[in-house]
């Protein structure tokens, strides 16, 4: 039950790397080469070090000497003169952090029992361990476990054009949406009702709709920015005020010097965009596979990434998003990752921003469609809409991911269709979870410690997850597709849209479920059924769902629709 050296250098280098000190990672590997460690021989060892080893190690260390302290003490030493490390540590802790009826509650936690005695305390008591399946302990956690739920009938607030997207302020009761007629609308939103509206407009396409389908505001909410089919970006101030204008189709574009193809000059549709945490820097991905940084304030571009020619056969459309503020990774033509680093260059007398490669990760056959960080655990999830596999990677960890939906078991279901979500939830005791949910409904949640699930389920098919008021029993269930997903900003509601027009929203919270429900329980807690306008001709007019956004409070929910009405729901 030793460390030897090597073998802790090795888990002081993982720390470094899974908390970000890449630079003091780097020093102590050309020092002690911890990498090396690495090898067939260890790899039984390497498998079980999990992120945190190196705290949880210590954190255990310090509780057991704490314990043999307590153990050893002399029990005449009733006034604790006998001083030792740990019992400073805790002393100042006390001190520090509670108050003298907390000081003294906290004492009795670390008496013994013949301790306790000496002192006229619990004299005549012993303490009772309850079972954690008992009755007492699920009566405690009763308020937190509905034992009853009802599926609501949601109805709309406020009815507004048709829309191909809407994004809510981060900080206000503000929507905007873009329109299909080369304009974008913001919204002000007071006591249930659009108290002010601002209209922005893009410039025509001749013989052509110049379709809005990009509405993104920055982190700060100073600056909403705008897309339509042209490839053109548009800044502006919450109250329509223009403020910069950004075309991929300039003349003057800063190449990556990671980039070995030429930049061909063709129109590109802007199909997302992506701020980095501070709203100082923007990620715009187009369908041409080309990425493009922008300064996040003034919309100057600052690089643009072009990417390797796909092979004839591959047809797959690249994704991306941020690991901090300055580094992102993007998946690629070729199945792969790439880490991407943004430096400060001095170029003569000018300070400009450099994009490098830092990284791979190899693994995935197939194209990526989705990534999503966990910005607390900093776990990078990937997935494929081909094999349907869900990877799970340790920032900074040289190990391969972990693999999830590759094998099912008689309580979970696999995804066997594009997966729309990739979500990361809070951590339910200490442990990273991620929601993924598939085209046909199948949502699970997956414990990304042991690569099990939580919670699969076949959502529209098990008549448990539902409690309607009405005879609705949600026909055409086992036919019906999910095509767009939303998690709410507190994580705790799930919004789907399905091909019938259909939005509804599910209790994903783990904390209020109990650990004797069934995996397959979910609840639905709220529906609103579409209904397609009497003066739709449905021959001449496509009617569909196009996007789903919760507002920053997670109580209202923005549906566009194309070919009707677009709706907010109030959700609570």
């Amino acid at each position: 039950m030793s460390l030897t050296s090597r073998e802790l250098n090795y888990l002081v280098w993982r720390y470094l790397q899974e908390a970000g000190f890449e630079l003091a990672a780097f020093a102590l590997e050309k020092i002690a080469s911890c990498s090396h460690y690495e090898s067939e021989t260890s790899s039984a060892i390497i498998s079980k070090i999990e992120p945190g080893c190196l705290v949880n190690l210590v954190q255990k260390g310090i509780l057991f000497s704490l314990a043999e302290e307590e153990a050893e003490r002399d029990k005449d030493d009733t006034d604790g003169s006998k001083l030792s490390l740990f019992g400073a540590l805790l002393s100042d802790h006390l001190e520090l952090d509670t108050s003298s009826e907390e000081k003294e509650e906290v004492s009795k936690r670390f008496l013994s029992k013949a301790e306790a005695k000496l002192n006229g305390t619990h004299e005549d008591e012993d303490v009772e361990m309850k079972d954690e399946t008992s009755n007492d302990n699920q009566s405690d956690n009763s308020q937190m476990i509905p034992k009853s739920f009802t599926t609501q009938s949601l109805q709309p607030i406020i009815t507004y054009g048709q829309s191909l997207t809407s994004e809510w302020h981060p900080s206000t009761s503000v929507f905007a949406y873009g329109k299909s007629n080369s304009s974008a609308v913001i919204n002000a939103i007071k006591d249930g009702a659009i108290a002010e509206s601002v209209t922005l407009v893009h410039p025509n396409i001749s013989n052509l709709k110049n379709e809005i389908n990009i509405v993104s505001w920055a982190p700060q909410g100073n600056l909403i920015i705008t897309a339509g089919i042209n490839g053109e970006l548009r800044a502006w101030s919450p109250d329509g005020k223009l403020r910069n204008i950004a075309n991929l189709l300039s003349d003057d574009i800063p190449v990556s010097a990671s980039d070995v193809e030429p930049i061909e000059r063709t129109s590109s549709v802007i199909t997302n965009v992506l701020w980095n945490e501070n709203g100082q820097l923007l990620l715009s991905l187009d369908s041409n596979n080309q990425v493009s940084l922008w300064d996040g304030n003034t919309l100057s571009l600052i690089k643009q990434i072009n990417p390797p020619v796909a092979p004839a056969d591959n047809i797959s459309v690249i994704t991306a998003c941020w690991l901090n503020e300055d580094k992102f990774a993007l998946s690629t033509v070729k199945n792969s990752i790439k880490i991407y680093s943004i430096t400060p260059q001095q170029f003569g007398s000018l300070n400009q921003l450099d994009v490098q490669t830092i990284g791979f990760l190899h693994g995935h056959e197939n194209s990526i469609s989705l990534l999503k960080l966990n910005n607390k655990s900093k776990l990078l999830a990937s997935c494929s809409d081909y094999d349907y596999l869900i990877k799970v990677w340790i920032r900074g960890s040289s190990q391969e991911s972990l693999d999830l939906n590759t094998t099912k078991d008689e309580t979970s279901k696999l995804h066997t269709s594009p997966i729309v979500a990739l979500e990361w939830l809070e951590g339910f005791d200490d442990v990273s979870t991620l929601l993924s949910v598939s085209m046909e409904g199948i949502l699970n949640i997956w414990n990304c410690s042991t690569g099990e699930t939580i919670k699969s389920s076949d959502l529209f098919s098990y008549k448990d997850n539902f409690k309607l008021d009405s005879d609705d029993d949600f026909h055409h269930s086992h036919d019906l597709l999910v095509f767009d997903a939303s998690l709410s900003p507190n994580q705790e509601y799930l919004a789907l849209a399905d091909d019938l027009g259909r939005v509804t929203v599910w209790d994903v919270s783990l904390s209020r479920y109990s650990k004797n429900d069934p995996r397959d329980f979910v609840r639905c807690l709220a529906v609103y059924n579409f209904q397609i306008p009497d003066h739709v001709d449905n021959d001449d007019t496509k009617v569909g769902i196009c996007d789903v956004k919760w507002d920053n409070e997670s109580s209202n929910i923005s549906v566009s629709y194309s070919g009707a009405d677009s709706v907010v729901l109030k959700w609570k």
